[in-house]
């Protein structure tokens, strides 16, 4: 019996409808278990490494920056013009105050002062004659006051020969270090020549600069800590000996000057220096280590943990026939907290918005986000974090 085609095409058409709805069935379901295994399913939580916060005790400082320069400190040159007929020191070596550098030649001088003095001494035999008659009121005081006005311009004709003399033996004005020596025997000087060099090198002065706000928080006698990065495991000690009473009208900064012993002379003058000046009183401070900061344009932050409300769930462990449960580590919620950051001491920084025993991130923060689960492992932190606070 043939059959109509009005019941052939009915039939392909329900079945066409009834794969349609069983595979549209089947990704609805497909969906609406994905979502129920996702609405139950937690990322595997994160390990970080954690420290608490410390409350402790610093000292204030004030912190800046100088220039070291020497108590007394010039270039040695001559008064005079004068060729140089001796030299009486090395280069780098240490002189007395007093001591002679350099000889000028003064044959010249010598034999002018020869003569000053010899006329020097016929004015003064003059002048005691003279002197001996007016007591026996056989000249005038006319007389007198002429012999003795001689005998006292020979004096002072000798006396300024001597100093012309006196300034071509070319001193040291005080003790000190030389530098490298500018003459050479021969060598013919100029008023203002330099020849060599002198600087005192113990002690030495410090001089910097503070902003009008810190005048009142530095006083003479305080403290100084000094450090050099040519020798960056020192450090160096002075008081502060001299402030400026006026504060600089463009700049609005105040001048100080302190003072340190360079006993070995390993300090040079010039050299630049990081200084720190100690307060009179200490500050309670919440301090993190540096390694907890996550620094970004939006500000400075720290990740601070809060244990997870639901009980850590325990795991069962095979150990040969028997099954053992291990307690699986406590998970942890992180909340990015931003702070403000202050002073820094060595590893530490001290930072207001977290009270002290908060459990901080310290490795690890790459990873995070607020609201992230974190466990627990000190053992496989890159940094070690010191158990001491630096003073």
């Amino acid at each position: 019996m043939k059959k109509h085609p009005v019941f052939v095409y009915t039939g392909v058409g329900l079945f066409v409808v009834l794969v349609l709805v069983a595979v549209f069935g089947f990704h609805a379901l497909k969906g609406v278990m994905i979502k129920k295994a996702f609405a139950h399913f937690q990322l595997p939580p994160a390990t970080v490494s954690i420290t608490r916060a410390k409350k402790t005790e610093w000292t204030s400082y004030i912190e800046t920056i100088g220039t070291l320069k020497a108590v007394n400190g010039v270039d040695v040159s001559s008064e005079l013009a004068g060729k140089v007929i001796k030299i009486s020191f090395k280069s780098g070596e240490k002189v007395r105050r007093g001591q002679l550098l350099v000889q000028l030649d003064d044959s010249q001088e010598q034999a002018l002062l020869r003569q000053y003095q010899a006329q020097a001494t016929l004015d003064k035999l003059n002048y005691q004659r003279a002197l001996a008659l007016r007591r026996k009121n056989l000249n005038s005081k006319q007389q007198l006051d002429q012999a003795r006005g001689q005998y006292t311009m020979a004096a002072a004709r000798v006396a300024a020969e001597q100093a012309v003399i006196a300034k071509k033996a070319i001193r040291a004005p005080f003790r000190g270090v030389l530098g490298i020596r500018q003459v050479n025997l021969g060598q013919y000087l100029q008023p203002g020549a330099t020849i060599v060099n002198l600087e005192q090198l113990s002690p030495l002065h410090l001089d910097f600069t503070l902003p009008q706000a810190d005048s009142p928080r530095v006083h003479r006698g305080q403290k100084v800590e000094i450090i050099i990065n040519s020798f960056p495991n020192k450090t160096f000690f002075g008081l502060i000996s001299a402030i400026n009473p006026a504060v600089n009208v463009q700049s609005r900064t105040l001048a100080v000057q302190a003072t340190l012993e360079n006993r070995q002379d390993r300090l040079k003058p010039g050299m630049y220096a990081e200084i720190r000046i100690i307060g009179d009183t200490k500050q309670v401070h919440t301090v993190v280590p540096v390694t907890a900061i996550t620094y970004s344009l939006y500000g400075d932050s720290v990740y601070v943990l809060t244990p997870e409300k639901s009980p850590p769930k325990t795991a069962a462990l095979t150990r040969g026939k028997k099954r053992s449960p291990i307690r699986a580590k406590p998970v942890y919620i992180v909340k990015q907290v931003f702070v403000k950051t202050g002073q820094a001491r060595g590893n530490w920084v001290s930072v207001s918005g977290i009270e002290p025993g908060e459990k901080i991130v310290t490795a690890g923060q790459l990873k995070l986000r607020s609201g992230a689960r974190v466990v627990i492992n000190n053992q496989e932190n890159p940094l070690a974090i010191p158990r001491k606070l630096t003073p």
